[in-house]
């Protein structure tokens, strides 16, 4: 996790302009707490509707005018002002003419006019006002970016992907509670928590309630606190199928139909962790071993371990049926021939009765 928040936070030398971003939407999420604390002493927006020297904009609101205004004005009563700006688009990749529909050209015309007119702003914005964009997508070849980075600091948070950071993840939160962990019980959360650092905060709150009254985590705490989370479903379907256990498959299936995971998204998964263990099973007949999977295919290295063990089980014929039923499966919901949900139950009748190395 990229530190250089806190290092700013803890020696009072806070940059102009942050730019925060990336897949992994916990981190994102608690460095844009850190920062609007460390400007305003309030976590959450709605408190600091009557701030006069605060503003945020989210999504369609952002407005130059309006931005630019409230920078230029002088902190009221204050050392400074500070402006959130929220998932508005601002750092997103431009459209190609081509790819662009002819009544959004004039609309989307002016709104990048805005964002080169911002950029040039920047340049100018008073050492007295302080802005943190929050953003979802970013073009770093944008001259957006590119002033932003050099007026601040632009930082991208990625998905964990190796087992010793989410292990490392999970340590941190337990020594905070001043708790102890068992070995097992730490694989089984690795295991179960997929690479969802907003889920797996959320489940281990839950755990560290579960387990007030004790100072160790056991791996039996673990399985009965953890909700099944989709990504161990779906493999435990595959292995199902591999082990010609259909009601294994199903079973597994209509526990996440409990949990209101859309059938669509299952079978949408489904063919993905198929395509998954192809590449995986091609990778390694060519003489790659687990580590380079891992760097080549930027899978977590428990997935790879996973779907190395799981391509034994299939022949590549058969696993590249599957990611072309499932795609098949998937357009003829989209096309009304059949529900979503019986979809995946046909899928899996079928693949739990295959004979999958033959």
């Amino acid at each position: 996790m990229d530190s250089r928040v806190d290092a700013d936070i803890k020696s009072g030398q806070l940059k102009n302009v942050y730019l925060l971003f990336g897949e992994e939407k916990y981190f994102v999420s608690v460095n844009r707490k850190k920062l609007l604390n460390a400007f305003t002493g309030h976590y959450a927006v709605r408190e600091l509707v009557g701030d006069m020297n605060f503003r945020h904009f989210s999504e369609d609101d952002f407005n130059l005018d309006s931005f630019i205004s409230f920078a230029d004005t002088m902190p009221f009563f204050a050392e400074r002002r500070f402006i959130l700006v929220d998932n508005c688009g601002l750092f997103a990749p431009r459209r190609k003419g081509e790819e662009e529909a002819e009544e959004d050209e004039e609309e989307r015309g002016g709104f990048m006019n805005n964002v080169d007119k911002l950029s040039e702003y920047l340049d100018r914005l008073p050492e007295t006002t302080y802005v943190v964009f929050v953003e979802n997508k970013v073009d770093a070849r944008s001259k957006l970016y590119k002033k932003a980075s050099s007026k601040g600091l632009a930082i991208e948070y990625k998905k964990l992907k190796d087992n010793r950071d989410i292990e490392d993840f999970v340590t941190r939160k337990v020594a905070v509670r001043k708790m102890n962990i068992t070995r097992s019980a730490m694989d089984a959360i690795i295991q179960l928590a997929g690479d969802d650092l907003m889920s797996l905060q959320n489940e281990l709150e839950k755990l560290f309630a579960y387990v007030a009254d004790s100072n160790v985590i056991t791996v039996e705490d673990v399985k009965n606190v953890f909700t099944p989370q989709i990504t161990d479903n779906i493999f435990g379907m595959i292995d199902a199928c591999a082990e010609g256990n259909r009601q294994r498959a199903l079973d597994l299936y209509y526990e996440l139909l409990e949990l209101r995971e859309p059938p669509l998204k299952i079978l949408s998964l489904l063919g993905k962790k198929f395509a998954q263990i192809l590449t995986v099973k091609d990778l390694r007949n060519r003489g790659f071993d687990k580590g380079r999977i891992t760097e080549k295919t930027g899978l977590q290295e428990f997935i790879v371990k996973k779907c190395m063990f799981q391509a034994d089980k299939f022949s590549s014929s058969v696993l590249k049926k599957a990611v072309e039923d499932c795609a098949n499966y998937e357009q003829s919901v989209k096309t009304g021939l059949l529900t979503d949900r019986i979809s995946v139950e046909m899928l899996l009748i079928e693949y739990s009765g295959r004979k999958l190395n033959r």
